[in-house]
């Protein structure tokens, strides 16, 4: 589980970079455009982490699961951590975001400081 909200926050960091750098007003169109591509990847690659991300067959990301307890090592008394499910659907929907002018890119930032947060606080 952590390994994915690892991965997540990396994502939505370098979002937040491609959406500061596409803030810039001296690019053009095509670098915009060019800067989105990456963000949506990033975006799509979080949307497939939130989706299927599982262990043992339970759905980790999607509310489903009040939380798991995972055993690490030889010693189950001590050994032992519980992971309370993160309900990522919840998060501010980054959903229709882009970074094709000044004007998106400033409302992506906003939308991914606020997942941030929530991921923070999961």
């Amino acid at each position: 589980a952590d390994s994915y909200l690892g991965q997540v926050e990396n994502n939505l960091q370098r979002m937040r970079q491609l959406a500061v750098e596409s803030n810039n007003g001296g690019l053009s169109a095509a670098d915009q455009t060019n800067l989105d591509k990456e963000y949506q990847q990033l975006a799509t690659a979080n949307k497939n982490i939130e989706t299927n991300a599982n262990y043992n067959g339970n759905k980790l990301f999607d509310g489903s699961v009040a939380s798991t307890t995972f055993q690490y090592g030889q010693n189950a008394a001590t050994d032992v951590t519980t992971v309370t499910n993160v309900n990522m659907s919840t998060f501010g929907t980054l959903t229709g975001t882009s970074v094709t002018s000044a004007a998106n890119a400033t409302a992506a930032q906003a939308a991914i400081d606020t997942d941030l947060t929530s991921l923070k606080a999961a």
